[in-house]
């Protein structure tokens, strides 16, 4: 398999309008690294997940936008504003606990091709518990 890197010479003629990330904190570091990288080749930014809803203002730092908390709405939200050139800073959106309605392609979640063996476990959407030291229910 080839190992793939965000940041390669390789990419150094690519060119993309938008470039998206999600990152825990533990990732931080190279999230703001990659997003340097695109930047500096023209594209869009934007960053969520974990270290996005917990330390966004550090994030809309090194990112055009920022997402916090869940995505399901959020996302698309900004991608329509992204398309018609007017994307926002900051997103965050809350989301209910019926989760039948929300747009996830549980596909990619079976596809081992989409992401490696890390040994950080992520507590994510459906948790039930709003625990204060956690970052899923932080802005709930």
């Amino acid at each position: 398999m080839e190992e793939y890197d965000a940041t390669s010479s390789k990419y150094s003629d690519e060119k993309f309008d938008l470039i998206c990330i999600s990152a825990v904190i533990s990732a931080s570091r190279r999230a703001k690294e990659i997003s340097k990288f695109w930047k500096d080749r023209g594209a869009y930014t934007q960053i969520g997940g974990h270290y996005a809803t917990v330390l966004s203002d550090e994030a809309l730092e090194y990112f055009d936008t920022v997402i916090k908390g869940p995505a399901e709405i959020a996302f698309p939200a900004f991608i329509k504003d992204f398309v018609e050139g007017k994307p926002k800073r900051e997103y965050f959106e809350l989301v209910g606990n019926d989760f039948e309605y929300k747009p996830l392609n549980r596909k990619l979640l079976t596809n081992k091709k989409y992401y490696k063996s890390f040994g950080t476990i992520v507590a994510n959407n459906g948790c039930p518990n709003k625990c204060t030291y956690c970052s899923v229910t932080k802005n709930v």
